[in-house]
């Protein structure tokens, strides 16, 4: 049902640019964890409305936060080491 609803949406570009590959090859969270993205994104949660309602509330944390496929899994990228693991808690909620 993701792929079907993906068909229907515009095509989005890549965003490629010199500082995203530099963040990439230098380990810089920080500067490449705001390029990341996922085409199914929208298409994930048009079909399933409450995967939005979660990555909102996560949102709501002051991170972004990303979709890993056609909507497994949701996660955010810290700044640094202590901040991505040092609270580190693993939430689960199945949705169907």
């Amino acid at each position: 049902a993701v792929y079907k609803a993906f068909d229907t949406l515009a095509p989005r570009p890549f965003p490629e640019d010199a500082a995203r590959a530099l963040s990439l090859a230098g380990g810089e969270t920080g500067r490449w964890a705001s390029s990341l993205f996922n085409d199914l994104s929208p298409a994930a949660e048009s079909v399933e409305p409450r995967l939005a309602n979660i990555r909102k509330g996560l949102e709501r944390g002051g991170h972004r936060v990303h979709m890993t496929g056609s909507g497994s899994t949701l996660f955010t990228v810290g700044e640094t080491a202590p901040e991505a693991f040092g609270g580190c808690v693993v939430v689960t909620t199945r949705l169907c």
